[in-house]
């Protein structure tokens, strides 16, 4: 399905051989400060303008059972509980880590801005996804996805949003999980032959409509009604309720469309990226635990850059020991950065002590980048 490149430094290259391990990092730790933030800040001013004066009759017109509750009571509630805010709840508590790629092969901006005078692996994508689907979906509601980055203004609205369409979105799920969405709403729902943001951000008003409509008519059950309940809840009690009841969805033949709506808000977070961005044409590959109680695994490093340093967080892909799941045999080629002209032994030497490194024979894609620099 083509190739992806990840530029980074000799050092980290020789940890990632040695370790056979990549480290995703957590989206809040990445050096652009709204990373997987754009996309929420343009569809809360969306959601707060459709729900300033919320038609509740008319988000619940389709539902049989809405005779059981006033339309007044449901407005009442999302207005104590604010859609947005419930957006905001389910970014908080399920961080995404990310592994940054591109398809820009020796690309001297990359090299400027990552290679640091080191190397660019090149990866067969597909192959690349599954390995690493493989390692970290192990438990029930573990989730990997694979999406190209569009670049966006801030201040850009809802419907100018560039998403020709998601099928280049992939997902891996574990094998633990019951079902899987397929997201077959989102494919199906199109305008012009692109995908309808502002529809599907629509629906997912009308989701969070009717599951506090069903909330309201469901009681406890020590008898008390989840309208009493959440007189006295608090604003994450009442979210993570949103959140376990959509999640729940995902097996319901009839409503899983809901259940991909939340999954899928979460998905497309990853995916804008301010503009400013744009030469890195990136690709990146997300994992996350799709669950508000717990988080996946992190570790923590200590970095430093020219103002300091401090500790990051990270989640780690290993792949093993064996030799069938050798990260070295996920490697497709090798290109060395334009410094490596300057390295003080002979190129063919460096390019063998590689390939031995690598585990790979003497026929392995190794390059010199074409770019010629001088420092």
């Amino acid at each position: 399905m083509g190739s992806l490149y990840h530029y980074t430094s000799v050092q980290s290259f020789e940890s990632i051989i040695k370790n056979q391990c990549i480290r995703m990092t957590r989206s809040d730790f990445m050096n652009d400060p709204h990373d997987c933030r754009a996309f929420y800040g343009i569809v809360k001013k969306y959601i707060e303008t459709k729900t300033f004066h919320l038609d509740v009759e008319h988000y619940l017109g389709n539902v049989k059972s809405f005779s059981n509750r006033y339309p007044e009571d449901v407005e009442a509630l999302i207005k104590k509980y604010p859609l947005a805010d419930y957006l905001q709840y389910v970014y908080d508590h399920i961080p995404l880590y990310v592994f940054s790629l591109t398809d820009a092969r020796d690309s001297l901006p990359m090299w400027n801005y990552y290679g640091n005078n080191g190397i660019c692996l090149g990866f067969d994508q597909d192959s690349l996804l599954h390995a690493m689907a493989g390692n970290l979906c192990q438990k029930a509601y573990d989730f990997l996805a694979y999406t190209k980055i569009d670049y966006i203004d801030l201040e850009e609205n809802l419907n100018t949003l560039p998403l020709d369409s998601l099928s280049d979105i992939r997902l891996f799920a574990s094998a633990n999980n019951e079902g899987t969405p397929y997201s077959t709403y989102l494919h199906e729902n199109r305008k012009d032959g692109k995908v309808d943001l502002e529809s599907f951000v629509d629906s997912y008003i009308e989701s969070y409509v009717v599951t506090v409509n069903y909330l309201l008519r469901s009681p406890k059950a020590a008898g008390e009604t989840f309208e009493e309940y959440y007189k006295i809840s608090s604003d994450n009690d009442f979210y993570r309720t949103i959140f376990i009841r959509n999640r729940e969805l995902i097996t319901n033949s009839s409503l899983k469309f809901k259940a991909d709506i939340d999954l899928f808000m979460l998905i497309l977070s990853a995916r804008y990226k301010p503009r400013t961005f744009e030469n890195e044409s990136e690709t990146r590959i997300v994992f996350f635990h799709y669950d508000v109680d717990q988080r996946a695994e992190e570790q923590f490093s200590t970095v430093s850059y020219d103002f300091g340093a401090f500790v990051k967080p990270f989640t780690e892909c290993r792949f093993g020991s064996g030799s069938d799941a050798l990260l070295s045999g996920e490697i497709q080629s090798v290109i060395l950065s334009p410094a490596t002209k300057r390295i003080p032994v002979s190129v063919p030497v460096y390019k063998q002590v590689l390939c031995s490194f690598l585990k790979k024979d003497s026929a392995f894609d190794i390059c010199i980048s074409k770019h010629d620099i001088r420092w």
